[in-house]
């Protein structure tokens, strides 16, 4: 693979053709699948599916890298993204905009109807929220 990787950066191509010794093609090779085959799996642009679940006892499980403003659309909330300038694009980034720390395990706060506890970490990043949300967003939600 490295090989192959040196000429597509010498020729500036992003694939090419594979032929056997008697010419016969055999396939395609991408810089994509190069890559792979060094480090592994490659996300493709747009791939990321984070998720929020719905738990049996109303409140939500959120991935927090899952962009801000897709948290809030989720919430049929996407106005309040205009309000005020923001500094982050996930929900892990408001997190932080919010606490102004980085938090640990079991810390939660309120913001806007919204009650977050973070319940899971990777070290400094923060991975996993529950949230719950008001009555008054649950009946918003329900008429939207």
């Amino acid at each position: 693979p490295y090989q192959v990787l040196e000429k597509f950066k010498e020729t500036k191509n992003h694939s090419c053709f594979i032929v056997n010794e008697y010419g016969t093609l055999e396939g395609m090779i991408t810089l994509n699948d190069i890559l792979e085959a060094i480090v592994g799996d490659v996300p493709q642009t747009g791939q990321d599916e984070y998720e929020i679940v719905e738990r049996p006892d109303g409140s939500f499980l959120v991935d927090a890298q899952i962009p801000f403003y897709d948290f809030l659309s989720h919430f049929e909330k996407t106005e309040w993204m205009n309000e005020g300038e923001h500094e982050f694009d996930t929900l892990a980034g408001f997190v932080l905009h919010e606490l102004k720390h980085i938090p640990g395990t079991g810390e939660r706060f309120d913001w806007n109807g919204f009650d977050f506890e973070i319940i899971d970490m990777d070290g400094q990043r923060i991975d996993k929220l529950l949230v719950k949300i008001s009555e008054e967003i649950k009946e918003e939600m329900e008429e939207g």
